[in-house]
């Protein structure tokens, strides 16, 4: 995988063939916060509230999305890569569900770029093996 810089572009393969698809990439500098870290609730006002870890990640990732025009209407897919290492030192795999991860970073993409993520018509995500901690996002108007 190569990684770029802030809001540089990668070709793609599968959308090489259609130049009225519009494709950008970012890379951020950070893994993003569990789902079982995203909320807390207090209880004793029955309240539920986003966690501080939660506002950080999505704070600070925002700093690396630059802008991409998206409309109303359109349909959007987004790729995301976890760069990290998903092995503990014995050799045996960490129990991370990816799942989990995916919810802050659509939330926090959609509130950089302003669109709605029910926009987000395709979606995947990748665990990829790598000794520095990274995501690599992809947002492609369809």
């Amino acid at each position: 995988m190569t990684s770029g810089g802030v809001g540089s572009e990668r070709p793609s393969e599968s959308i090489a063939d259609h130049p009225s698809v519009i494709h950008k990439g970012w890379r951020i500098p950070l893994l993003p916060v569990s789902m079982n870290k995203l909320y807390a609730i207090n209880y004793r006002t029955k309240q539920v509230y986003m966690t501080p870890e939660a506002r950080e990640f999505k704070s600070k990732a925002k700093l690396f999305i630059s802008s991409f025009e998206t409309t109303k209407t359109d349909k959007l897919s987004l790729k995301l890569d976890i760069n990290c290492d998903w092995y503990f030192k014995n050799g045996n795999p960490k129990r991370s569900d990816i799942q989990n991860l995916i919810k802050v970073v659509v939330d926090m993409l959609s509130e950089r770029l302003g669109f709605d993520d029910s926009q987000v018509w395709s979606f995947s995500a990748n665990k990829i093996q790598s000794s520095e901690n990274f995501c690599w996002l992809e947002l492609t108007k369809l």
